[in-house]
């Protein structure tokens, strides 16, 4: 069961970081990229300014989203390699809602659940029923999870 948990968790956690890695990080280059281009253009023919100010722009903005989004993924790093993998139990008290603004527009819910014998909420990035009781397996910073058992399901309700 641990070996099959570890490695189902994992997966997710790989999964998600290549995608924001290949996302993120060679866009950021190729705005820095295009915003030195421009500049040179600038600089050469004076003309493209505003090419040259918006990827500038852009490229700044996309350096810190990318280490703010990075960051948990290095910080959950050591236990991916350890195999240190948290395991709690509890109940589904209610979603977070976050909206993306891009095309097309986007709601995801992440799942708020109050942890079994201990005065503490946590959001996980799982798939969750509202009311239910799980045992859930996470990584602590990305706070990626997966459900290892619904406790609801064995109690009979």
């Amino acid at each position: 069961m641990e070996g099959y948990m570890y490695t189902r968790l994992i997966k997710k956690y790989w999964s998600n970081f290549l995608v924001i890695a290949l996302i993120l990080i060679p866009s950021t280059i190729c705005f820095i990229i295009l915003g030195i281009i421009f500049w040179t253009r600038f600089a050469e023919f004076g003309d493209d300014l505003w090419l040259a100010l918006f990827f500038t722009i852009l490229g700044l903005i996309m350096i810190p989203v990318s280490i703010k989004s990075l960051i948990p993924f290095f910080k959950d790093l050591p236990y991916v390699k350890n195999r240190k993998i948290f395991v709690v139990k509890g109940k589904v008290e209610e979603f977070e809602e976050v909206k993306s603004n891009g095309e097309p527009p986007a709601t995801v819910y992440y799942p708020i659940v109050k942890i079994e014998d201990r005065d503490e909420r946590l959001k996980l990035c799982v798939d969750a029923e509202l009311g239910e009781c799980y045992q859930f397996a996470y990584l602590p910073n990305t706070k990626l999870a997966i459900i290892l058992e619904n406790l609801s399901e064995n109690m009979g309700g």
